[in-house]
């Protein structure tokens, strides 16, 4: 006989009952204060648990860590609730979802649901909204929980659900508002007997500390924010600045007074970017799948500009092509591939040279998997992400150059090409996203910060699905 799976679902049992009524008393006598603990504590045993060869530990380290990140939920009439890893995934339910007012069930077959939802984009935009709908469900009640007080919670609560103290238990509601059951008891005391009443009003966050974080945050992603707050200006060089995001890149540091020299291949939009910044801005009209072009156009930035701080490859094609035509593909290889190595390994060995400089290339959430309408492109991608990776870790050996990745995901240019298109970032506020990434000199970056999320399941998804889509 085997025991293995009763001794696992015994500490199971164990440890979410004995953990929830600690959570609830801790956060009776220290209110939500200790949630970072959770949090920590949650992540370490999840993580530790992968590296752990003894199942008997290893589930325990896993279940405990669940149990640590683990909350009651409520959905309320018009909700859409469901257990996505479940869904998605077919892998075992950990949530119980019970129906505590009378309810139609129906059963649907899972496999019937995805095919349906990968048939078409209009489909799959269907099963985006869902999702939008469950994160919007978890942030409001994340934003009550961490800027309402217990009073406040209760009192939200009632508001959008009256009746809700006739479906739930006492104990249930107290779970859900993350209180103590005596702390629903004073409070329904004090709105019986009038001590304390008040109206609902916008959430206002206990910590003063936190708004002004919010403040100094949108000042940054002002363009004032970088005229005064640099200490000084760079020399910095865009390569493919004459449109998409490029463009925006300029028309942002120049503003700075940073000295900026970009090369791009469009002459017209050139000498127009001269006329509009003629103080600091410098032009080179080439195509960098043109070596030897491309080569006596470096050798101009160097001598008018000496040391270079900041360099941004932004220069990319790519189009749609299920037909699988090569005289389409060949200019995004030669672009892409051999154009942008060219540029890339240059620019490193200048930087290299010199003893210091940022090195930035973005690159696209489209190089994660492989895209059936244009297979040059997010090959070409997959290309310079793996290859940007290797500049990472060359240049952490060296410890000379910063290198950073960013991976943007849908942008509103002409690079986002198809039908259906969902999730189109405008170029504003990616391009602030991409000058604070630059700035922390990041890694690598996900812009914007939706598709950072959308990035992880891309990455993730089964090829059974991902073939689907």
């Amino acid at each position: 006989m085997y025991f293995t799976g009763i001794i696992i679902a015994a500490m199971t049992f164990l440890t979410i009952g004995l953990w929830h009524p600690i959570v609830i008393k801790t956060e009776y006598y220290f209110g939500t204060r200790p949630w970072v603990i959770y949090l920590l504590v949650g992540i370490s045993c999840c993580v530790a648990a992968l590296f752990i060869s003894n199942v008997y530990i290893s589930s325990f380290l896993g279940v405990f860590g669940a149990s640590a990140l683990w909350g009651i939920g409520v959905a309320f009439s018009g909700e859409f609730v469901a257990d996505y890893p479940n869904c998605l995934y077919g892998k075992t339910s950990k949530v119980q979802i019970e129906s505590v007012t009378d309810s139609k069930v129906y059963i649907v077959d899972g496999d019937a649901v995805l095919r349906m939802l990968t048939e078409s984009a209009e489909r799959m935009l269907c099963g985006m909204k869902i999702m939008e709908g469950l994160f919007e469900q978890v942030y409001s009640n994340y934003i009550d929980l961490y800027s309402l007080d217990a009073h406040g919670r209760y009192e939200r609560l009632m508001k959008r659900c009256p009746q809700i103290v006739q479906q739930l238990s006492l104990k249930d509601i107290a779970s859900y508002l993350r209180l103590h059951p005596n702390t629903i008891s004073k409070i329904r005391h004090n709105i019986t007997f009038g001590k304390r009443k008040r109206e609902i009003s916008q959430p206002k966050l206990r910590v003063d500390g936190v708004i002004l974080h919010i403040l100094w945050r949108k000042a940054k992603s002002l363009p004032i924010f970088y005229t005064f707050a640099t200490k000084k200006n760079m020399n910095i060089i865009i390569i493919g600045a004459t449109s998409g995001i490029g463009l925006d890149l300029l028309k942002r540091y120049a503003v700075s007074g940073n000295k900026i020299g970009i090369l791009g291949r469009r002459k017209s939009i050139l000498k127009e970017l001269e006329r509009c910044y003629p103080s600091n801005v410098i032009t080179c009209a080439a195509d960098i799948s043109q070596q030897n072009v491309l080569s006596e156009a470096i050798k101009f930035f160097q001598l008018h500009m000496q040391n270079i701080d900041l360099v941004i490859v932004c220069s990319g094609i790519g189009e749609l092509n299920p037909s699988l035509n090569f005289n389409i593909e060949c200019p995004t290889l030669l672009t892409n591939v051999v154009g942008w190595t060219h540029v890339i390994d240059t620019f490193y060995n200048i930087l290299t040279y010199q003893g210091f400089g940022h090195l930035v290339a973005i690159t696209s959430i489209g190089g994660l998997r492989g895209e059936s309408q244009a297979p040059a492109y997010s090959a070409s991608k997959a290309y310079q992400i793996n290859y940007m990776e290797a500049l990472r870790k060359k240049a952490y050996k060296d410890g000379r150059v910063c290198v950073t990745d960013i991976r943007p995901g849908l942008v509103n240019t002409r690079m986002a090409k198809g039908e259906n298109l969902f999730w189109v970032m405008p170029v504003e506020k990616v391009v602030n996203q991409i000058i604070k990434a630059i700035k922390q000199k990041k890694s690598k970056a996900y812009v914007t910060k939706r598709w950072h999320v959308l990035a992880i399941i891309i990455k993730n998804l089964p090829y059974f699905l991902f073939k689907r889509m």
